[in-house]
C-alpha cells in the first residue's frame, strides 16, 4: 500500500512502521534512564496496614537474592551462580539459606 504525501512524494506504510518503532524506542529508552535507581523490587507502597521491617526475595531467573525496606531500598544482596529454588531465609548470624536450580539438573520443571 502507497500513500501519497501533500507534496506528492509517496510514502509507503513500512516508513511509518520505522517511524512508530523508533518512536517507542525512543520512550522506552529515555524512561529506563530517568528510574530511580536506587529501588529494587517495589512498584507500589501503600502504607497502611504495613508492619516495620524488611523482605528478603530471590527474584525468578535471577542470581542476586534482595533484603530491602518497605520503601524498596536494598539494604544488602548476595550473589549465587545458581538461579534461586522457591524458597530462602535470612539466618541469625546475617547469611541466607536459599534453594537453587543446579547446573546439572535433569528436570527442568519445579517438583514438589
Amino acid at each position: 500500500m502507497t500513500i501519497q504525501k501533500k507534496g506528492g512524494y509517496p510514502c509507503s506504510t513500512k516508513d511509518y512502521q520505522s517511524v512508530v518503532l523508533f518512536i517507542c524506542a525512543f520512550f522506552l529508552l529515555t524512561n529506563s534512564l530517568k528510574a530511580d535507581g536506587r529501588t529494587v523490587g517495589l512498584i507500589q507502597y501503600n502504607q497502611q496496614g504495613q508492619q516495620e521491617g524488611y523482605v528478603l526475595f530471590a527474584p525468578e531467573r535471577n542470581t542476586t537474592t534482595y533484603l530491602i525496606d518497605k520503601c524498596g531500598y536494598s539494604a544488602h544482596s548476595w550473589n549465587s551462580r545458581y538461579i534461586p529454588g522457591f524458597t530462602v531465609s535470612l539466618l541469625n548470624d546475617g547469611s541466607i539459606l536459599r534453594s537453587g536450580v543446579a547446573d546439572s539438573a535433569v528436570l527442568n520443571a519445579p517438583g514438589g
